[in-house]
């Protein structure tokens, strides 16, 4: 029995190698995309355990990396559902760095 490489493989019988990948995988595969499904889906504010106000000095959703200013009192999140205010803070907080 001869040995193939798995470049050789893929090249020579795609179909059998796309039943053994996931849905998602052969429909990325099927379109010829190199983009994969996104990784994250946005959370409900209950599952980061986000509050209006920070048990953590100097964590608010204003300094976040995540947060995304709305003209207004109540503005949105990255990756957390529903209206976010400055002042806020869940699990995920995370700082925003400037870059230089």
């Amino acid at each position: 029995m001869k040995l193939r490489t798995i470049a050789e493989v893929i090249v020579a019988e795609p179909d059998q190698i796309l039943g053994l990948l996931g849905t998602a995988a052969k429909q990325v595969f099927a379109k010829g995309k190199r983009n994969l499904p996104r990784r994250y889906t946005r959370k409900t504010q209950g599952e980061v355990s986000y509050q209006n106000t920070t048990p953590k000095p100097g964590q608010v959703c204003q300094g976040c990396k995540y947060f995304d200013k709305q003209p207004g009192p109540t503005h949105k999140c990255k990756i957390v559902e529903g209206d976010i205010i400055e002042a806020g803070w869940c699990l995920l907080w995370l700082a925003y760095r400037h870059r230089r």
